[in-house]
């Protein structure tokens, strides 16, 4: 099935983008490229089909969120990317390479639902755990857990333990650990799902503070369409399982983006159309 964009929201596209080609984000550099994926899974004599012929591509610093219905398939793809499951067809690539290489060669850092901290370190600690495992010399795997904890406003807490501080702040440790080795791409998968709303709401702001002094290309999985076009460049809508993508949004919102885009009329519109795509 062919990948259109959304027709643009009433008052809601400007600029070049809303003119992107459908066959991905735009047209050259893909950092990540991700061509006819589909997933199907055999347990118990029972074949499943999770995701069938996904295609789209990102490019280097682009923010892309992952948005369908609960169960469609948006984790499946997102752990196919991090290469945690194998596509059963198509292919994916991280910088020209398959995500197995690609992790090898520290391509991409994963954030999943959970911050999943060792309990037994410290913040600080935390932070450094893929230095560590990269031999990184302790100076300099301390200098730079030092300054992303800075980054992700948390340098006050470095000696804190995981059961010390909020789930927010664990998330945004999380968040700090995955860039440690300077990724190029960022794989988020539900990361504030477990947070409260209030809570939620102040990390999407912190990300967008934080992806813009990294500028890394974000993957984030979400089920909220608010936080999709609060924080995208585009949103990928998926359909009900088997998971296809109905359409590739781009969204021409300026930047940076606060709290005031909410009364833009162009947000409403995306938040409007997105929500009908995904009850049609």
């Amino acid at each position: 099935m062919p990948v259109t964009h959304a027709p643009a929201p009433t008052g809601g596209q400007r600029g070049e983008r809303a003119g992107t080609s459908a066959s991905g984000l735009a047209g050259f550099g893909k950092r990540v490229d991700v061509s006819g994926a589909g997933k199907t899974f055999h347990t118990d004599g029972r074949t499943t089909q999770a995701v069938q012929d996904v295609s789209f591509t990102a490019e280097p610093g682009q923010f892309v969120s992952l948005i369908g219905p609960s169960g469609c398939g948006k984790t499946t793809v997102m752990r196919m990317v991090g290469g945690l499951l194998p596509p059963t067809t198509g292919t994916i690539q991280i910088d020209g390479l398959t995500p197995q290489q690609a992790r090898r060669q520290q391509s991409f850092g994963f954030v999943f639902q959970e911050a999943t901290l060792l309990a037994w370190r410290s913040l600080l600690d935390n932070v450094a755990v893929p230095l560590q495992v990269l031999r990184t010399p302790k100076p300099q795997r301390e200098a730079r857990a030092r300054e992303l904890l800075d980054l992700v406003g948390l340098a006050d807490f470095a000696d804190h333990y995981p059961d010390q501080v909020s789930g927010g702040m664990q998330q945004r440790c999380s968040i700090a650990r995955a860039l440690s080795f300077q990724p190029g791409v960022l794989l988020m998968d539900e990361p504030f799902g477990a947070l409260d709303l209030i809570t939620r709401d102040r990390m999407g702001f912190e990300l967008q503070r934080i992806w813009t002094s990294e500028r890394s290309t974000v993957l984030f999985v979400t089920h909220s369409i608010e936080e999709a076009v609060l924080l995208s460049d585009f949103v990928v809508v998926f359909s009900a399982r088997p998971s296809r993508i109905r359409a590739i949004v781009p969204i021409d919102l300026e930047r940076p983006r606060s709290v005031a885009h909410r009364d833009d009329p162009a947000y409403y519109n995306y938040v409007r159309d997105l929500r009908k795509m995904l009850d049609a």
